[in-house]
């Protein structure tokens, strides 16, 4: 995990400790509670077993032969048991308490050491084979990516999917809400993340989204928040580079009208349209235009040679 996204983690852990901590503490007590009661109960079945209960001849063990488990005992045992078992699927954020920190500390038990989406909590597990498919409940998808250019938080807004909410934090961490039902702008919210120079790194806060379920059917050309391949420049892409050119002719010391007219441009439709205008240079200028709102700006340039991309604000 990226050290900056752990120590952001770290202070939420923080900040929510006091209640979390008084929950551990009634946790702890039921446990102990709990333990104790099943030890007694055990004692009772045990000595009335051996009071009442005649060995069974499957049982009895002769000189180079293996003892037979008596019929309707497990003869996995609940160490076995568990083998076969997983953990359930965190359903989202859950207390960011470490309860334990391997499964020997549950098997009393006969739980596992799992995940509840933040902290490791003593769980009764599930058994693959028998275990029903979960409907999928109302939590948002929430991703959050660490900026390697803390200025860039905004131009990169622009080119995702529109969340429910986002927020960028002072440290240069980005962090995108979508809605239930959201998965797939949430997995190519990620997706375009992760594959930015100006991205040092991303993942998912919570539950992670089965982005392989999301894009069963595969998007159609010219999707809403995918770019389209390189295509010739049209009348239409023309004038808007024109236009753009005219409003702010240099930016951050690159003169745009040097750069000529573009050789091909690459769209993406999100909250409006991004254009990536390439030049024979090598330079990819994006250019947002959103019509209802007149919006019309250079939100980067990726210069020749693979210079890292500017703000240009």
């Amino acid at each position: 995990m990226d050290p900056q996204l752990a120590e952001y983690r770290r202070k939420q852990r923080e900040r929510i400790g006091p209640s979390a901590a008084a929950a551990l503490d009634r946790r702890g007590n039921a446990m102990k509670y709990s333990q104790m009661a099943g030890a007694v109960v055990a004692a009772l079945v045990a000595l009335a077993l051996m009071n009442h209960v005649a060995p069974h001849p499957d049982s009895l063990a002769f000189p180079g032969q293996t003892p037979q488990a008596p019929q309707g005992v497990d003869e996995l045992g609940p160490t076995l048991r568990l083998q076969n078992a997983l953990c359930p699927q965190p359903r989202g954020v859950g207390v960011c308490v470490e309860e334990c920190s391997s499964d020997g500390a549950c098997q009393t038990d006969g739980k596992l050491c799992c995940s509840n989406g933040c902290g490791h909590v003593c769980m009764l597990p599930e058994d693959p084979a028998k275990a029903k498919p979960k409907k999928p409940i109302g939590r948002p998808c929430i991703v959050m990516a660490v900026l390697e250019n803390k200025e860039a938080g905004e131009a990169l807004l622009k080119m995702m999917p529109v969340p429910l909410k986002s927020d960028i934090k002072g440290r240069g961490i980005m962090i995108l809400r979508y809605a239930p039902g959201e998965e797939r702008s949430c997995c190519e919210a990620h997706n375009k993340l992760s594959r930015d120079i100006d991205v040092k790194s991303v993942g998912y806060d919570g539950l992670t989204p089965d982005c392989r379920a999301a894009f069963a059917e595969p998007p159609s050309e010219g999707l809403v928040g995918g770019f389209a391949e390189p295509s010739e420049v049209t009348e239409e892409s023309l004038e808007i580079w024109r236009k753009v050119v005219e409003k702010q002719p240099v930016a951050k010391n690159i003169d745009l009208a040097a750069l000529g007219d573009p050789e091909s441009v690459e769209l993406q439709v999100v909250a409006g349209i991004n254009y990536n205008f390439r030049f024979v240079d090598g330079t990819v200028v994006t250019v947002f235009h959103q019509p209802w709102s007149s919006i019309l700006e250079v939100s980067r340039v990726k210069q020749s040679g693979g210079a890292a991309r500017q703000e240009l604000r």
